[in-house]
């Protein structure tokens, strides 16, 4: 059999690569619901929420005139992000796009960027316990185009339908239970913000969460089916709570958080129990978040294992970094005939 090189030359005429504008609203939506995995993530009303600090620069790619695979993402002088103000961006293309079509829509992609003056992409991939098999597809295009993997972050998901809790885990619950810990689905996200969460990042992390309150009551009033809110109480108190973010059969808690009280007695373990038992046992994924920082280099051993007392297995988000000096028409990617 011979091998043929990919004429990049061909690419301007099977697809056709422009930047999102207002007038696309609609038609971006409707292919984001219409999506394998549904990111509401990538819906405008969630991606512009924040539009004042993160300039958007999405891409639309079309065949035959229908869109066949958007890219969010934002610009930021001579670099651009997908995304730089959501979790994860990367290319999210049509099922009937196989493997040589989904390399012939990233390369275009990358020669669009350049040519509006970019010279590096960076990709926060979406993360594996999210991702359709098919979208695989772009690692191997972003390895062809040169793509650097330099972050890793470690998703820690549990799998319902193969759940054991640990037995160290267990007697937390039983104590949270004993205390007259109570668990439910709650609309006070004001509470959680200014009694939980904040002082709890605070003291413990010296940090704040990513999300004002003010924002957070915003996406989930224009989302409230994807965003909601768990707490635990003891009494008229809130000691505990996790705010999910709801994908389809996967689900991810955003932000995990307790008091001092709430720990002592394992209130956050019954939630997260619950959580997998009760309000979400019928689904794929739990994922509980990340346990690493400084680009995936350090490990909190300690939250990783309290993660894995829930049976939560390892899960990859990778980071990729690719340069748009390289000279993507040379690179050596051969078709076999």
């Amino acid at each position: 059999m011979a091998l043929k090189a990919l004429d990049m030359q061909k690419l301007n005429s099977r697809f056709q690569v422009e930047k999102f504008d207002l007038a696309n609203r609609n038609g971006w939506d409707s292919y984001v619901d219409s999506a394998r995995t549904p990111l509401f993530l990538f819906k405008r009303d969630y991606m512009e929420y924040h539009a004042d600090r993160y300039p958007d620069f999405s891409i639309i790619v079309r065949g035959s005139e229908q869109i066949a695979a958007i890219f969010p993402a934002t610009g930021s002088e001579s670099r651009i992000y997908s995304h730089a103000g959501l979790s994860f961006g990367g290319l999210l293309a049509s099922p009937e796009i196989r493997l040589r079509g989904f390399i012939e829509v990233y390369f275009r992609i990358l020669l669009f960027l350049r040519k509006a003056g970019f010279n590096e992409l960076i990709v926060k991939q979406i993360p594996s316990f999210l991702r359709h098999p098919s979208s695989e597809a772009e690692d191997y295009a972003l390895f062809l185009a040169g793509g650097q993997l330099y972050r890793r972050d470690a998703n820690l998901v549990v799998q319902p339908r193969e759940y054991k809790i640990s037995s160290r885990k267990l007697r937390s619950v039983k104590k949270a239970i004993s205390s007259g810990v109570v668990t439910l689905e709650d609309q006070s996200l004001v509470d959680f913000w200014r009694d939980v969460l904040e002082p709890n990042l605070a003291s413990r992390h010296g940090a704040k969460p990513v999300h004002s309150v003010d924002e957070i009551i915003l996406l989930k009033d224009r989302f409230p089916a994807q965003i909601r809110l768990y707490t635990s109480h003891i009494g008229n108190e809130m000691v505990a709570g996790i705010l999910v973010y709801e994908y389809g059969d996967a689900i991810h808690c955003q932000y995990i958080s307790s008091t001092d009280k709430g720990r002592k007695v394992g209130a956050l373990d019954l939630l997260v129990h619950n959580l997998i038992t009760k309000w979400y046992s019928a689904r794929l994924f739990i994922s509980l978040g990340t346990s690493n920082r400084e680009d995936g280099k350090v490990l909190n051993v300690g939250l990783a294992e309290w993660k894995e007392g829930f049976n939560a297995n390892t899960y990859c988000h990778n980071f990729i970094k690719v340069s748009l000096d390289s000279d993507f028409e040379s690179l050596s990617c051969h078709i076999e005939r």
